[in-house]
């Protein structure tokens, strides 16, 4: 089994021996990856393929990669137990975040089906969370089956979403920014994307969309916000688009003035008079 990763993102290979359990050679004509969203994992092997052929007792190894397709469109497959599932009658849906395209249900047999979903870009993630929250239920008349019995469920990992670029990347303590932030692959939205910097002192204003990847937003830092890195994290319902060290607050450094400086030489003078008296 593959671990959750990003949209996009190839998985670190798996290695998968083969070994020829006959007592005559074997004949290999390729190795390739079949079932649901096969197209998302990739083989390598140096299994000799025809005309050549493993030879009895003999291992060979094979090489397996996963790439999580960013599409957010997936074949599912359910196994049921003691079902009674049927062509045409049998629906499926999700508690949130997840629709099925009811035209691509197809019941193999009365305990096994496929169907097509798509998991909505805002979906709420739940990888590392245990269990997950996204419960499918299938549905054939009166009979109903729902998977919130089982620990996992249907689990969904961070997407692709990210930040590209922050127009400003710093503000004194006591000043106000104006910060246009770009994302990739987000899917920003008016009224529901908020801003955080991570730091309580930071007042975060009206924010602008102006599209699904660049929003506006005023920023002012109070004169009590921390000095230091930021990390600046943009929030759409479930998308979650983060990057460390994208704003520094720059203290606030007090200077001496003019004042401070004339008290200073009246104070050396008038010394300089007293002791002047004083040795006469």
């Amino acid at each position: 089994m593959f671990a959750a990763q990003f949209e996009g993102t190839t998985s670190a290979a798996k290695a998968v021996t083969l070994t020829n359990e006959q007592n005559i050679p074997l004949n290999i004509s390729s190795a390739t990856i079949g079932g649901a969203n096969s197209g998302d994992f990739g083989v390598t092997t140096t299994c000799p393929t025809t005309p050549s052929t493993l030879p009895a007792t003999s291992p060979c190894a094979l090489s397996v990669t996963f790439t999580r397709s960013g599409s957010g469109t997936y074949t599912l497959q359910v196994l049921g137990r003691f079902t009674n599932w049927q062509q045409g009658v049998t629906s499926l849906a999700f508690n949130q975040d997840i629709t099925v395209n009811p035209c691509s249900i197809n019941v193999i047999d009365s305990e096994n089906l496929t169907a097509t979903i798509t998991v909505s870009p805002w979906a709420y993630v739940d990888i590392p969370y245990v269990p997950c929250g996204h419960v499918l239920t299938v549905t054939t008349g009166s009979e109903q089956e729902s998977t919130a019995p089982i620990v996992d469920n249907f689990c969904v990992a961070q997407g692709a979403a990210q930040i590209n670029s922050i127009s400003t990347l710093s503000g004194a303590q006591g000043t106000t920014e104006t910060v246009t932030i770009t994302g990739g692959d987000t899917h920003f939205l008016q009224g529901v994307t908020t801003v955080s910097f991570g730091d309580p002192n930071f007042q975060v204003g009206q924010i602008t969309v102006t599209s699904p990847t660049t929003l506006t937003v005023p920023v002012a830092v109070s004169t009590s916000a921390t000095p230091g890195y930021k990390t600046v994290t943009v929030t759409t319902y479930g998308e979650v688009a983060s990057q460390q060290y994208a704003f520094t607050v720059v203290p606030d450094v007090a200077t001496l003035n003019e004042a401070y400086r004339t008290r200073l030489s009246r104070a050396l003078l008038s010394l300089a008079s007293r002791l002047s008296l004083s040795g006469s």
